[in-house]
């Protein structure tokens, strides 16, 4: 991310399931944005960048913030908890990733969102935005780029969402990689998808 961006990178780890659930999380993503303020970053010099579970990290950042940040970047976001788009069916063979079974106690996506003491019926967090951002009111995004596989499971959601996106006036960039994968940016050997998609986030922030 540093060559690409041709920024300085501040990368943070953040307390993970099954030991730590939501929203711890997005606590520990909003002290390194204080963090990163007290170093005297301005809102609008700061780029949010995540892949996966930290693409949606970033957009839970940003609606928790409402900063005016410089753009965000985001590699294959989990924008959504259920998985019901056909592109789940359609790539299930091909994808790493494996569909989100909430109700399922063992699946990580549960491990993350229902605390131990609690019951599913007890939450709410299919239609909570800063969980599932396909339902977040996207008034006053900042310029955001979203790169994903043309094959990756979860390319419906990462479709609909940026839709929803547009439709409510903000500036976002989908790209899709033919016959890529999730996270595709993250892998070796070097290929020409991926110098292409490094490229591009150097553009993006840079035009």
């Amino acid at each position: 991310m540093a060559r690409a961006s041709q920024m300085r990178v501040l990368g943070f780890s953040y307390r993970l399931a099954p030991t730590h659930t939501y929203p711890v999380p997005l606590y520990d993503a909003y002290m390194a944005y204080k963090h990163v303020r007290y170093m005297g970053y301005a809102d609008t010099q700061i780029v949010v960048a995540g892949d996966s579970a930290g693409g949606n990290l970033a957009l839970a950042l940003w609606q928790l913030t409402r900063a005016t940040f410089h753009a965000l970047v985001l590699f294959s976001p989990r924008v959504d908890v259920v998985s019901f788009r056909q592109s789940w069916k359609t790539y299930n063979h091909i994808d790493i990733l494996q569909a989100y079974d909430i109700q399922d106690p063992v699946s990580p996506i549960h491990q993350l969102l229902v605390p131990n003491n609690k019951s599913l019926s007890d939450l709410d967090v299919l239609s909570d935005p800063f969980v599932a951002p396909i339902h977040a009111d996207f008034t006053g995004l900042p310029p955001t780029l979203v790169q994903m596989g043309g094959a990756e499971v979860m390319g419906d959601d990462i479709q609909e969402f940026t839709k929803r996106a547009r439709m409510q006036g903000a500036h976002i960039e989908l790209q899709v990689y033919d016959n890529m994968f999730h996270v595709f940016q993250a892998s070796l050997p070097k290929t020409q998808h991926l110098d292409e998609a490094w490229d591009n986030v150097h553009a993006f922030l840079h035009s």
